[in-house]
């Protein structure tokens, strides 16, 4: 517990160094906080806060700046400078960049065996899993001047809507 309090008397040094221990401690402790917050923002703020997890949001911006310092400290310990934290950063946009790709052409890409590719605008997925997968019953097209049933979740088919 010291050198949890230690560290966050240490939260906006960035120079020096933190060993693995106090560093890990630190760690644990605040997850562990972070689920007994995140528990008193669901039971029992739930109905009172002006917003949801108003408690967490708070928590969570008073470690930002005492987490980063002792992530700093811990990367000096281990002779790397503090700025690899941006490759953490840019790491985890590249990921989300990546994930938000449309999928490639299977003659452009072969997808290094991981399987077929399915090209997003040739998808149907009657032809893929079968009218009886998604349970769809027929129904006869409005006739002129006669208003159709609005689309829903029952009579909408995924892939359709594109």
């Amino acid at each position: 517990m010291k050198s949890y309090i230690d560290i966050w008397k240490h939260s906006f040094d960035f120079r020096g160094s933190l060993a693995r221990r106090p560093f890990w401690t630190y760690v644990s402790i605040t997850l562990w906080l972070y689920i007994i917050v995140a528990a008193i923002d669901v039971f029992v703020l739930n109905e009172i806060a002006p917003f949801p997890f108003l408690l967490t949001a708070i928590f969570s911006a008073a470690n930002f700046i005492t987490g980063l310092s002792a992530m700093v400290r811990r990367l000096h310990d281990t002779s790397r400078s503090g700025w690899w934290l941006l490759v953490m950063l840019f790491g985890q946009i590249l990921m989300i960049a990546y994930m938000a790709q449309r999928t490639t052409a299977e003659e452009e890409y072969d997808n290094r065996g991981f399987g077929s590719v399915e090209i997003d605008d040739d998808f149907d997925p009657e032809e893929v899993y079968g009218k009886e997968f998604w349970n769809v019953e027929e129904e006869p097209a409005p006739e002129d001047g006669e208003e159709g049933e609005a689309l829903s979740v029952e009579n909408h088919i995924p892939g359709k809507i594109f």
